[in-house]
């Protein structure tokens, strides 16, 4: 009922999907970081740092950047998924069979 691709293992079209999911992912931390930058203005390195203190959230433009960083990672994981994907998902040629 779930034919299995025996070059990946997984079921046919999984390998595909999973790179529009890590395309997508890229696309929202990229927007994500930018967004936040537009809608946190000046004061935003301020109060992340009023907030949290200390620790992943309180380094505004750290974050950012490593939201960035990971938006990029995602996008090139992504594509070269859905590269692979596509080559690896490939139907076999159909080769008839001459009957006597």
């Amino acid at each position: 009922k779930y034919p299995l691709n025996p070059r990946t293992r997984l079921g046919r079209g999984d390998t595909i999907q999973i790179g529009y999911y890590f395309v997508f992912c890229g696309v929202a931390a990229l927007l994500g970081s930018v967004l936040l930058r537009l809608y946190e203005g000046e004061w935003g390195a301020e109060y992340y740092l009023e907030e949290y203190g200390s620790g992943f959230f309180s380094d505004f433009e750290g974050m950012l950047a490593f939201c960035q960083s990971a938006g990029i990672l995602f996008l090139a994981i992504g594509i070269i998924a859905v590269l692979l994907g596509r080559r690896l998902e490939r139907p076999k040629p159909v080769t008839k069979q001459v009957s006597d």
